[in-house]
């Protein structure tokens, strides 16, 4: 914050390992001199990769089969494919267009949401559209803003899959718990809550798969964010070579 800025004399570069910046105060940064980047680039195909995971996991119900399978119980559940079905991005930087990517390339039927206009292969619809008709529904936007409030997550399509790896802010946990418990929300994938370690009510639904905030966690992803990291602090500092 600004407190600890302000006493940080010395201090030119800030040099997230990650994308995040919620805890840190960029206008007093920006204020006080001080350069702060980020590293966007190398988690793009962790997140992606996690992301298409999870959905596929949700479709054949994977985790739910093996614990059940663990306790000793023998029985097939009927899981569905994703070739065909309506896949709704919302969000479409770099990570939701690699989704959009894909998933697309799997068969399924992509549209996306975006607050900008942007040039995309996909079909761009409004929000209400996507809510309405789409079979999964992944978001990869950025922001603290709520997109699935509870009056949107009523709105849902019967039976969609809701997979959220960007950030916990973007869905109202108490209304998914609830749809999630109606039939509604058929599963929810979540690798990202508004309070995080989380421990919540969604932990005790069996159709949930949640994870904990391991988007960027692969061997490749962070190597590759430390040295972006270091190549920033560099051209921060004016040592770039």
């Amino acid at each position: 914050n600004e407190e600890v800025l302000s006493k940080a004399g010395n201090l030119k570069v800030i040099s997230r390992v990650g994308v995040g910046l919620d805890n840190v105060d960029l206008e007093a940064a920006q204020r006080m001199g001080i350069k702060v980047y980020t590293t966007p680039g190398a988690l793009i195909d962790s997140v992606a990769e996690l992301t298409v995971g999870l959905i596929l996991n949700a479709l054949r119900k994977i985790n739910f089969q093996d614990k059940e399978l663990k306790k000793g119980i023998w029985k097939k559940r009927m899981g569905c494919l994703l070739k065909g079905k309506k896949v709704g991005i919302i969000g479409c930087g770099r990570i939701g267009m690699r989704v959009a990517e894909i998933l697309n390339f799997m068969r399924a039927e992509i549209m996306v949401y975006d607050v900008r206009k942007i040039s995309s292969p996909f079909p761009q619809v409004e929000l209400e559209y996507l809510i309405r008709q789409a079979d999964i529904i992944t978001l990869h936007a950025s922001g603290s803003k709520s997109i699935l409030t509870k009056e949107k997550i009523s709105q849902l399509k019967e039976g969609v899959i809701v997979v959220n790896t960007a950030r916990g802010e973007l869905i109202d946990e108490d209304a998914l718990v609830q749809a999630l418990k109606d039939g509604q929300v058929s599963w929810a994938c979540l690798d990202v809550f508004r309070k995080e370690p989380y421990q919540g009510p969604l932990r005790e639904l069996d159709n949930v798969t949640l994870t904990p905030h391991i988007g960027s966690y692969a061997k490749e992803a962070r190597f590759q964010m430390e040295v972006e990291a270091v190549k920033n602090l560099l051209k921060g500092l004016g040592l770039e070579n």
